[in-house]
């Protein structure tokens, strides 16, 4: 028997898991998660999520629907060529325990780094020195 396999969804998915029936802010993602003025999300006052988040390179889930909010958080990350990354925007994680699948690194640099738990490849978020866990908006599929 076949098994059917669903895509993730596309851009206009994505774009109606974070639009509400208030639209009260709308901001512009870039590839890199930094503002951009080709692609706008509209989101509501709560900025819940309402699609789960999944791996971009292995497709294991990350954490469900309904659990992170959006916020701008500019990062900047140092790769191991020397490299700097700079994300703007972020999904709040409130805990832990909200998480389906997820790594965590020793701390660097004040920082510990999240990846996928099953395929260990990219990280896709991190834990700031206060303890606030952050999922990259560009760094995971939903």
């Amino acid at each position: 028997m076949l098994e059917v396999i669903e895509r993730p969804p596309e851009l206009a998915a994505i774009l109606e898991a974070i639009r509400g029936d208030s639209r009260e802010k709308v901001v512009s993602f870039a590839e890199d998660g930094s503002p951009h003025d080709s692609l706008t999300i509209e989101f509501s006052a709560s900025k819940l999520n309402r699609f789960a988040m999944v791996c971009r390179v292995c497709s294991t889930s990350v954490i469900g629907a309904g659990i992170t909010k959006l916020e701008h958080c500019p990062t900047t990350f140092s790769t191991q060529a020397g490299e700097s990354i700079e994300l703007s925007y972020f999904w709040r994680v409130p805990a832990f325990h909200s998480f389906d699948n997820v790594g965590v690194t020793h701390s660097h640099e004040g920082r510990k780094y999240l990846c996928c738990g099953e395929c260990e490849r990219e990280f896709i978020g991190f834990v700031h020195a206060d303890g606030r866990i952050y999922l990259s908006v560009s760094r995971i599929n939903y």
